[in-house]
């Protein structure tokens, strides 16, 4: 801030002891100190309202941009804005050259008159059918077990039957 350095402070504090006195030096700092702590309590006010007078003409100017913004496009709506349109008279060959071939570029689809209600039955997932047999079931008769197996063997392997 001021260009001060510790020498000086030096000078300028011998000066103030010589001049002011022992007695009355204190009580002259703390006065020089608070009205220091004014100065920069009123520095930073200031500084505080400069700021929010930027931010509020920041602000001004972006609601202003967002409105002129929102103007064009209620005007292009207004004007019947078509994106494909505005493609296809941006793809409209120009007047070619002399002894150039002109190529015809073809013409769009007709657009399809579709409800709303058409358009989301189109989306609609769907669920698939059960299918149904192609003709009548034939039940197959169980085989017939095997008379080894109606037969519980015992541990050591024979085929009497465990008491």
């Amino acid at each position: 801030m001021f260009d001060i350095g510790w020498g000086e402070f030096v000078v300028i504090g011998v000066v103030a002891l010589i001049v002011i006195g022992p007695k009355e030096l204190p009580g002259m700092l703390r006065t020089v100190g608070q009205a220091v702590g004014k100065i920069r309590r009123l520095a930073g006010e200031f500084q505080g309202q400069f700021q929010e007078a930027m931010r509020e003409a920041e602000l001004h100017e972006a609601r202003k941009t967002v409105e002129g913004l929102g103007g064009e496009v209620q005007s292009s709506l207004n004007a019947g804005f078509n994106p494909i349109q505005t493609i296809r008279d941006e793809f409209k060959p120009t007047t070619p050259p002399a002894g150039e071939p002109v190529v015809p570029l073809p013409s769009p689809p007709p657009e399809p008159d579709l409800t709303a209600d058409q358009i989301q039955a189109a989306f609609a997932p769907q669920t698939p059918a059960p299918a149904e047999p192609a003709g009548p079931v034939e039940v197959l008769p169980a085989p017939a077990a095997a008379p080894e197996a109606a037969a519980p063997k015992a541990a050591d392997g024979s085929e009497k039957e465990r008491a």
